[in-house]
């Protein structure tokens, strides 16, 4: 029993050996009691109507077992009975700050569970409000940044910093650090103006002009701070939200986007049987088309300087598609057309020259 009366780095083998059986206790204890706890809530909640007991279970377990396991921790690290001040302060400022981050945790993962059961699952809408991915994302947005700056801000505290009086020491970094802040405080009320306002909605195509540049591109996401855009190359393009709502633009699926109005000139030489031949042609292609809406408008309009015009007016459904249908009929109506024997005018002038006496 000798070799238990020795020490290694300072500390006796036989706190050593208390202490590594704590932590092996500490982690059984903790599995069994998470265990249980989520057995005997789940049978609770088998008994009610609610869905919020079933995402408290859904999101407790492990936050329970890593608090056991800490506490088992500090008790293991007390067998150690280390002397020194600083070391044991240290040891319960990381203790108390890990608990911190736990906690957080689970109600991180907790609140987001409940926004995906109440706001997406469920689909929940008021006369006055609609949720739709872009305020949930928006929503998550905040939620995820607020717990991790209020997690980060009580750790800091535990630690003895003042977090105001510490970006004031900073001097010229202290005033970065504010005018970072202001940028940032800026984007995100861009971000809830974009919701306030819905210029665009995620899935949409947008037309607008940032720094100088023409961007068509396509509405990715709209996170907190920036809205993410895919371009026809598609490359991803962060745009900060601030800019992005200062800027002018131009929904290309809204809804009355959606709605192509064109014009078909066909040579004066048509008769008038193949003018309607091609009215109906058109009607066709436009009838069949699974995604373009029963109402549509197709009529002989007027008569051009150099054709007769067609009118065509028809509204895209799916606005995830809406060019390449413009795309599917430009090509229907220029096979069906050719084969029919009608043909496409262009301008045209003819000349009449007098002759000299």
């Amino acid at each position: 029993m000798e070799f238990l009366e020795g020490s290694v780095l300072g500390l006796e083998i036989i706190h050593i050996i208390f202490a590594i059986a704590t932590l092996i206790i500490s982690f059984i204890l903790a599995k069994f009691i998470a265990g249980i706890t989520k057995g005997k809530m789940k049978k609770i909640a088998e008994k009610t109507k609610t869905e919020f007991d079933d995402i408290i279970i859904g999101t407790i377990e492990k936050p329970i077992f890593f608090v056991i396991f800490l506490i088992g921790v500090y008790f293991a690290f007390k067998q150690l009975n280390i002397e020194n001040v600083f070391i044991n302060d240290l040891a319960n400022n990381v203790v108390a700050s890990v608990f911190i981050i736990i906690v957080a945790w689970f109600l991180h993962e907790f609140l987001f569970q409940l926004i995906d059961v109440y706001l997406v699952k469920k689909k929940v809408t008021t006369e006055l409000l609609q949720l739709d991915e872009q305020l949930i994302s928006l929503l998550k947005n905040v939620v995820h940044f607020g717990i991790i700056a209020l997690t980060l801000i009580i750790v800091l505290q535990k630690w003895g910093y003042d977090v105001s009086v510490l970006i004031a020491s900073l001097g010229v970094g202290g005033l970065a650090v504010a005018l970072a802040g202001k940028e940032i405080i800026s984007d995100i009320l861009g971000g809830i103006m974009l919701f306030v306002d819905r210029p665009f909605r995620i899935g949409d195509w947008i037309k607008c002009k940032l720094g100088g540049e023409d961007i068509y591109a396509k509405v990715e996401a709209i996170e907190l701070r920036h809205t993410k855009l895919k371009n026809l190359d598609g490359r991803t393009i962060l745009v900060p939200n601030s800019q992005i709502y200062r800027a002018i633009i131009t929904n290309v699926t809204s809804e009355n986007a959606r709605r192509f109005v064109m014009d078909i000139g066909i040579v004066y030489e048509t008769t008038l049987a193949k003018l309607k031949k091609a009215i109906e042609i058109i009607k066709d292609i436009l009838k069949k088309h699974p995604d373009i809406d029963e109402d549509i408008t197709v009529r002989f309009d007027e008569f051009g300087d150099s054709a007769l015009i067609i009118k065509v007016i028809y509204k895209v459904k799916n606005k995830e598609r809406i060019f390449d249908v413009k795309h599917e009929v430009n090509l229907a109506i220029k096979e069906r057309l050719e084969k029919a024997g009608i043909e496409f005018a262009y301008p045209t002038q003819t000349i009449y020259l007098k002759e000299a006496e």
